[in-house]
């Protein structure tokens, strides 16, 4: 991660790519133990968008260039035209996704573009336990992206997978962050707790 300074602001960037602009930090520690970045990689999610895009594409051309009706109760030219912008919507959404993590010895900062329009950061004296642990995303939180439990006292962020950083706070609250760096996180966590 680089920083950047802009008047009072400091821009964040990942890869060369502007993660966020906020306001300084003073407590942000430069010695960073994780990092992960993560993007949407769930094949079912693709293979769905994929057909359901085949299946407009196919049925406005035979609509609208053949002029043959598509099923048993068409829908006019111009819903076609809506469903399109609709599905690349979703594919820009997907497509830009990305779950940013970052561990330093003072804080865990996190952040899910676009849904999450700036970092959130949990520093080191706000936990009171923190661990990586298996959870069931569908039991638990009824799927991935930005969940909150059935009982509504826990918080989820995930991209796919069923490995998390759970993250108890003082005042009782309960965050989760999806990771795929399993073991990487539990080192980091030691080396953040070792001062706890």
């Amino acid at each position: 991660m680089s920083q950047k300074k802009d008047g009072t602001f400091y821009i964040l960037y990942v890869n060369n790519f502007e993660l966020c602009s906020t306001k300084k930090l003073e407590f942000m520690d430069k010695h960073i133990i994780f990092k992960e970045v993560q993007k949407q990689n769930q094949k079912w999610i693709w293979f769905l968008l994929l057909i359901l895009i085949t299946t407009t594409v196919f049925g406005s051309v035979q609509q609208i260039i053949f002029n043959k009706p598509f099923g048993n109760n068409p829908i006019p030219n111009w819903g076609f035209v809506i469903i399109f912008g609709v599905l690349f919507f979703i594919f820009y959404i997907l497509n830009k996704s990305n779950l940013y993590t970052e561990i330093s010895n003072d804080y865990v900062l996190f952040h899910y573009k676009p849904f999450c329009r700036k970092p959130k950061i949990i520093r080191c004296e706000q936990i009171n336990n923190i661990y990586v642990r298996i959870y069931s995303p569908i039991k638990e939180y009824g799927g991935w992206g930005i969940r909150t439990s059935f009982d509504g006292r826990n918080k989820a962020y995930n991209v796919s997978g069923k490995i998390g950083i759970q993250i108890e706070l003082k005042d009782g609250k309960r965050i989760l962050i999806g990771t795929q760096k399993i073991k990487e996180a539990e080192v980091a966590i030691k080396s953040m707790c070792k001062d706890k």
